[in-house]
């Protein structure tokens, strides 16, 4: 096929963008400086936007918006730059290859018996939504199903007359150590505004208990969650134990590996409409465990209790088995840091994005004795000693190096990717 080669890359940096829908993907790109290529876009598909130019594009406070003419129903997006080029709905050229990367996409194509080839990094554009946009109930659960797993806090409290209550709260963490401080959040009910029976009670006495939530008893936590009456006692509609308190009036839940005796010190409202928080600061008096949890170094064992966490909507997730991830980062060490990586490693498409934060937790790279070592290891020998070419053999050393990461293995990962830098053409 006689033809002539541009490579836009070479031309003007292009930005891609995704577009279209599920029925009618598509594809487009933005870019600074589109003079040089406008009449190649436009001789092969692509539609030129500039900022006054409403069918395609408009302006609202100094942000340009495109949409591409292939899916007119698709979303609005926000580019950041001047130009846009988007794909008219028929093509008018044959695509001869075409490669998509989470962060790259390339694409080959012919038109008039020219090839073309274009290539760009694809932008991933966020959803924007301001508050007060949309319905509180809405930005709520956007709300929720972001910041998670959030711990759960099951809280005890008794009335001014001594009648109990239990609820949990999910707006909940632990904000001190010394003093120590744990902090709920009572909202306001979306749907009337109204407050709920724990603030009532912490309002008039002051006191609480702060009880964890573990597997075992979810389920029962879930029907204390219900909206009963005030006079109505969940311990009993939900079939918990309460035990009595050390140091405060509420009582403890006795299914409830772990138990915190507070005295609530301050109340914050933080709003008056319906979703606002009462933010209910804690002081922790005494604090009760179950040596059934308590590892042999002294130390709370996740597994052993197995506690739930809260995230959007109906969703929650177990905090045990595999669920749990060991991260070991010391932090008083100073580490190379990303920015100190080879470039080789920070763009490998074999490496995840774990992989190199891994390496760049180490304190130094590795030596050349290290190196040495890791070259006589039988794996890498074999490829050493391959006759595939460069590239291939340096992208079987990256795999080696993934799989001695998995391992926590980082020392000897990095002196094998050393390795693969050095490698010459056999």
């Amino acid at each position: 096929m006689h033809g002539k080669h541009r490579c836009l890359q070479d031309i003007v940096s292009i930005d891609f963008f995704r577009a279209g829908n599920a029925n009618r993907p598509g594809y487009g790109f933005f870019t600074n400086d589109c003079s040089p290529v406008q009449p190649l876009f436009r001789r092969h598909g692509f539609r030129i936007a500039q900022r006054n130019e409403g069918k395609i594009l408009r302006q609202d406070d100094c942000r340009r918006y495109y949409r591409t003419r292939q899916s007119p129903s698709a979303r609005l997006v926000d580019a950041g730059l001047k130009y846009a080029a988007t794909r008219v709905l028929k093509p008018l050229y044959t695509t001869l290859f075409s490669k998509r990367s989470p962060h790259y996409h390339s694409t080959l194509f012919m038109r008039n018996n020219c090839i073309f080839y274009l290539c760009g990094k694809i932008s991933h554009f966020m959803k924007k939504i301001d508050p007060g946009t949309i319905p509180t109930f809405d930005f709520h659960q956007f709300i929720l199903g972001s910041v998670a797993p959030r711990p759960i806090a099951f809280v005890s409290t008794l009335d001014e007359n001594g009648n109990p209550n239990l609820a949990p709260y999910s707006f909940f963490n632990a904000f001190s150590s010394n003093p120590p401080v744990l902090i709920f959040s009572s909202n306001r009910r979306v749907q009337d505004n109204t407050t709920k029976d724990t603030l009532h009670n912490i309002e008039a006495t002051r006191q609480c208990v702060i009880n964890v939530v573990t597997y075992s008893m979810v389920r029962k936590m879930a029907v204390a969650s219900v909206e009963f009456p005030p006079q109505v006692n969940e311990f009993e509609k939900a079939g918990f134990t309460p035990i009595p308190s050390d140091l405060v009036r509420p009582p403890r839940v006795k299914e409830s590996p772990v138990h915190f005796e507070c005295e609530v010190f301050d109340i914050r409202p933080l709003g008056e409409h319906g979703g606002a928080g009462n933010l209910v600061f804690c002081r922790v008096l005494r604090m009760h465990i179950d040596p059934q949890i308590i590892d042999h170094r002294g130390r709370i064992d996740p597994h052993r209790i197995d506690l739930m966490g809260r995230m959007g909507r109906s969703y929650y997730v177990r905090c045990s088995g595999e669920a749990i991830y060991t991260v070991v980062q010391p932090v008083t060490q100073l580490v190379i840091g990303y920015d100190a990586l080879p470039d080789s490693v920070k763009t490998s498409d074999v490496l995840t994005a774990n992989d190199i934060g891994l390496l760049a937790g180490l304190t130094a790279w590795p030596d050349t004795s290290r190196i040495s070592r890791a070259r006589q290891r039988t794996d890498v020998q074999r490829i050493l000693q391959s006759d595939q070419s460069t590239e291939s053999r340096k992208r079987a050393l990256h795999q080696i190096a993934h799989t001695l990461l998995q391992m926590s293995q980082r020392e000897l990962a990095a002196a094998v990717l050393t390795i693969a830098d050095t490698l010459e053409e056999p």
